[in-house]
């Protein structure tokens, strides 16, 4: 999907969303968004913030006891520079089928020793998102998934989006398709990522359609559910990534934030084996572009295609 202001100027499926059944992909597709729903852990937050029931400045063992890994921010989570790692790894295939919530992650890292010491640097973390959902559920008596239901989804119209557990029969779900194992090896032929999946959590895994997306970049920039002001603060960079003498690639709270040839970008992106998304927030332009799909690597492919012909405008 592409649009510049309120108008949408394309949008349209292509390929197959279940190869097995025939079944066509189409902007009613639901997509699997993989570390999208990070931006959405984010917006939580922030909405917690607003409400005063916790501060960005607070510390994890305020809301976990015997939190194990010593004193880091909520800011450190929502950067990527707290040193918790990952829950990818063979603990996580073994448990995926019982993953229905954020409780059930804990085990697969919680154990694990720091990647480094807090603040001194930006490592991505999908356990630190992890962590964030429980901040959010304590502080809310609230499930994280009931909870971005009620404030986010709902408020915004997002009627299509949700975390769905896996063993479900869910109308219009793609089924990713992809050439690599979850080890990263290479297969010649695709298979489907189903063995991979678990439920969605506060590190990703959600599914979404574009049209749903699409209400969500609108919401977040007519200040539907936060102020103007905390937008700024979780969509300032905080993380410098990336820089050359054209491009700044930077992170702020659960969103990359860019500059490509004096274009500000704002969004995520979602990778995975048989997913490959992308939403870019052009605020000063008035631009949203969305591209979710089912395989390796179309969406990456689309996206830097789709910059390439905006940031020539001009």
């Amino acid at each position: 999907m592409f649009a510049h202001k309120d108008n949408i100027l394309y949008s349209q499926g292509f390929g197959f969303e279940n190869k097995e059944k025939s079944i066509l992909n189409s902007i009613d597709t639901k997509f699997n968004l993989a570390s999208m729903n990070k931006m959405f852990t984010s917006l939580a937050i922030a909405i917690l913030e607003e409400q005063e029931k916790l501060s960005f400045n607070y510390f994890v063992n305020d809301f976990i006891v015997n939190f194990p890994f010593g004193k880091i921010t909520i800011h450190q989570l929502l950067t990527h520079t707290s040193g918790i790692g990952d829950f990818f790894n063979e603990r996580f295939l073994e448990k995926r089928t019982y993953l229905n919530n954020l409780s059930d992650y804990l085990p697969l890292f919680i154990n694990d020793k720091p990647q480094f010491e807090p603040g001194t640097r930006f490592q991505y973390s999908n356990g630190g998102y992890i962590i964030l959902g429980l901040i959010i559920e304590k502080v809310s008596n609230l499930s994280y998934f009931d909870f971005v239901k009620k404030y986010i989804f709902k408020p915004l119209e997002m009627n299509e989006t949700d975390s769905f557990e896996i063993d479900r029969n869910n109308h219009q779900l793609a089924i990713g398709y992809t050439h690599f194992d979850f080890d990263g090896t290479f297969q010649p032929e695709k298979k489907d990522n189903l063995s991979f999946c678990a439920k969605g959590s506060s590190a990703g895994g959600g599914f979404s359609t574009v049209n749903d997306l699409w209400k969500f970049a609108k919401g977040l920039y007519n200040n539907k559910l936060i102020s103007s002001k905390q937008l700024a603060k979780i969509t300032s960079e905080k993380e410098n990534i990336d820089v050359d003498e054209k491009t700044t690639l930077g992170y702020g709270y659960g969103f990359f934030v860019e500059n490509i040839d004096g274009y500000r970008i704002i969004g995520h992106d979602g990778g995975f084996p048989g997913v490959s998304n992308r939403l870019d927030i052009y605020p000063d332009d008035d631009y949203t572009f969305i591209v979710l799909s089912n395989d390796d690597g179309s969406g990456a492919a689309i996206t830097r295609a789709i910059r390439k012909i905006i940031t020539s405008f001009n």
